[in-house]
């Protein structure tokens, strides 16, 4: 049999499949690699290659981007502090009514945090539309936005 060069899909199976041995499964038909057929081996490359996917996913989506202490806001009864991050523009195309994105933590007098964003609740918003009310409407709650708000009681965030 003559010898296949390995091109860069075939170094990409080989990595995927862990296998190097000239790669017979494509030309044998009744190649088996470790008592698994053609079909075995194609279905376990499918396999791995599905979780390499979603792994890679996995860390792109959750990954949480720090931000840079933008501004910090004392309740009226210096209880609580708001804190508010920025976080940086993205390096593509930009124009000039472009705010960076920010988040806000909500800490008590001594510095426990008592709510922030999570990997699945961001509730980021444009730092044009930061607009603090502390206990509007009576009630025990700090809008960060016009419509997004901290519950100080439960420490839920609701970002709109």
């Amino acid at each position: 049999m003559k010898a296949i060069p390995k091109t860069g899909v075939f170094i990409i199976i080989e990595l995927i499949t862990g296998m190097s041995k000239n790669f017979d499964i494509f030309f044998n038909p009744n190649y088996q690699y470790r008592g698994m057929s053609k079909k075995g081996l194609v279905e376990m490359a499918k396999f791995k290659l599905f979780f390499v996917i979603i792994f890679t996913n996995l860390l792109v989506c959750c990954h949480h981007q720090k931000g840079t202490l933008y501004k910090t806001y004392n309740s009226p009864d210096n209880k609580y502090i708001l804190e508010v991050y920025q976080l940086e523009l993205s390096s593509g195309f930009r124009t000039h009514s472009d705010s960076p994105q920010a988040y806000v933590v909500l800490k008590d007098n001594e510095g426990h945090i008592i709510a922030s964003p999570s990997v699945f609740n961001r509730c980021r918003f444009s730092l044009n539309d930061l607009s603090i009310e502390w206990y509007k409407r009576q009630q025990n709650k700090v809008y960060y936005t016009n419509i997004s708000y901290i519950d100080i009681e439960s420490g839920h965030m609701v970002g709109l």
